[in-house]
């Protein structure tokens, strides 16, 4: 199975990119949450959601969004630490109800496996948290389309490896 891992230091080189992106755009645009770019008289701290920011994972049929990103103590420079970015996991139903529950968690606007839940039956009802030992699965395949796959029959999948671990 194909595991990729998150690194701190990536994350942050990518939200102060979008940050940058983000102020010099200079477009104030209006969402449910408000306007996607920060102006000086606006609340501080500031935060963009999946509502206001269409970087991050957003599931428009479950209403579902993770990611967060937040600037506190708003000034001509970010101090360190005052650029926060959050994402959590949130329990979400297999398109087959008999597997019960999942959980997925937004990451760089892309959709992962978190885990399995105490509602999952696929796990005999353990949950399964592949956060705690951290890791995340890219959703390969989340559609409503039926394959039926013969013995000895192929499922082709579009993936690229970032980095494999054999035990």
């Amino acid at each position: 199975m194909v595991k990729e891992y998150i690194c701190k230091r990536r994350t942050f080189g990518i939200a102060i990119g979008i940050i940058l992106i983000l102020l010099s755009a200079g477009l104030a645009g209006a969402a449910e949450s408000g306007n996607r770019i920060w102006q000086e008289g606006m609340d501080s701290p500031y935060t963009w959601t999946s509502s206001s920011f269409a970087g991050f994972y957003y599931n428009l049929n479950d209403n579902l969004g993770t990611e967060e990103l937040t600037i506190y103590s708003i000034s001509r420079s970010i101090a360190k630490g005052n650029l926060v970015y959050t994402t959590r996991p949130m329990e979400v139903n297999f398109d087959y109800s008999g597997f019960g529950k999942y959980q997925v968690i937004g990451f760089m606007a892309d959709k992962y496996f978190a885990g399995y839940t105490s509602r999952s039956v696929i796990s005999n009802n353990d949950a399964i948290s592949l956060l705690s030992s951290s890791q995340l699965h890219k959703v390969i395949l989340d559609d409503g389309d039926k394959r039926v796959i013969n013995e000895g029959g192929t499922l082709t999948l579009n993936l690229q490896l970032l980095k494999l671990k054999i035990p």
